[in-house]
């Protein structure tokens, strides 16, 4: 029998922000990471650079494109569980494993339906009903250092008119800047490779382009770095080619089912209707025998999710069962979710290519 994968605490995206913490003087609620510590001794100004599904392995299937990247590694790192956006970049943001800040996946399950974690939207309809859910509020560890005395702020891109850059060399432009206006820590989030390795795969020659055109802004970013002045990127994970296995192909397993599954194709929390867990668990392995499931007392006991003191909302946020593949399998439901699928690459998964991250560091020089 299967055993549920669980995450150690020590060396991921959690102990990255642990570490930030520590060197601008605020206590962390994890351990840092001492090698990644002591690299940043010096540096009075430091801003991550976060790019959105660019992981270790995912710059070795471009190596001459990450090439900048890869030569000033310093560090690898483990993403949390799942490996996905909005659980590790909140993670990052919070400092806290997604056990202990409520943010899961992708989809999140509220009691009367399933609605997107970021945007709000009903995840069957892919848009807003006019229900209204929120997510366990945190303190960002931008707000704690910034509460220490240190002035501190975030990057989003542009957005639906929220007003952010609008370009990767923008986001960087502004970097300069608030660091020229006296900001000492900065984070800053762009959106790509992911969505091209989610439409064209992990090998496709676009992704090739588009990580090699982010390595040429930064590249000529770079030489603007102050000598006490440091920048770290990184990702919050990287991505492998999938295989899509519908639900839908299934009537019997779907209609066991009281919802479509939330958190994420890769790590998928079920609810299944009362009563009938024996048989979905029974059609369930039979279908899938190479994704293993796990029941809601074995997930939320163990510390997939990470460590620590679990979230008020956390219980309820993971259904009857946790389905997680051993392959290359991304589980769809079009009974559910007719929208949904179509992707080639994807994320979540308990693979290393999903969960390594490199963290590379780019240190002003004296001049």
């Amino acid at each position: 029998m299967a055993k549920i994968p669980e995450l150690k605490d020590g060396n991921t995206l959690v102990n990255l922000a642990s570490t930030l913490l520590e060197h601008f003087g605020v206590e962390p609620s994890h351990p840092s990471i001492p090698g990644i510590l002591s690299s940043l001794q010096g540096a009075k100004k430091v801003a991550v650079v976060l790019l959105d599904g660019l992981g270790y392995y995912v710059r070795r299937a471009h190596p001459e494109a990450a090439k900048l990247l890869i030569d000033r590694e310093i560090a690898t790192i483990s993403s949390v569980n799942p490996a996905t956006t909005v659980a590790a970049t909140t993670a990052f943001l919070s400092g806290l494993y997604p056990k202990e800040n409520g943010w899961l996946g992708w989809v999140s399950a509220f009691e009367d339906g399933n609605y997107l974690s970021f945007t709000g939207k009903n995840a069957a309809t892919d848009s807003f009903d006019g229900t209204k859910h929120g997510l366990p509020p945190y303190e960002s560890i931008v707000a704690k250092i910034a509460r220490a005395g240190h002035g501190a702020g975030i990057i989003f891109p542009e957005v639906g008119g929220t007003g952010g850059p609008k370009d990767f060399d923008g986001e960087l432009a502004l970097i300069r800047q608030l660091f020229d206006e006296g900001k000492e820590f900065l984070y800053a989030y762009w959106t790509e490779p992911d969505h091209e390795i989610h439409d064209y795969g992990v090998d496709s020659p676009i992704v090739d382009a588009v990580i090699g055109g982010l390595c040429l802004k930064l590249a000529a970013f770079l030489p603007r770095l102050k000598e006490d002045e440091a920048v770290l990127v990184i990702a919050d994970h990287g991505l492998i080619d999938i295989e899509e296995v519908d639900m839908a192909e299934h009537p019997d397993l779907v209609a066991l089912m009281s919802r479509g599954f939330s958190i994420e194709g890769r790590a998928a929390s079920i609810f299944v209707k009362e009563g009938k867990e024996g048989e979905f668990a029974e059609l369930f392995d039979r279908y899938y025998p190479d994704i293993d499931l796990f029941s809601h007392e074995e997930a939320v006991n163990s510390d997939f999710f990470g460590t620590g003191q679990p979230n008020a909302m956390f219980d309820s946020l993971v259904g009857s069962f946790l389905a997680i593949p051993r392959g290359n399998e991304l589980l769809i439901d079009k009974h559910h979710y007719p929208h949904g699928g179509g992707f080639k690459g994807h994320h979540a998964g308990q693979s290393k290519e999903e969960k390594t991250i490199g963290v590379s560091l780019f240190a002003g020089a004296k001049r």
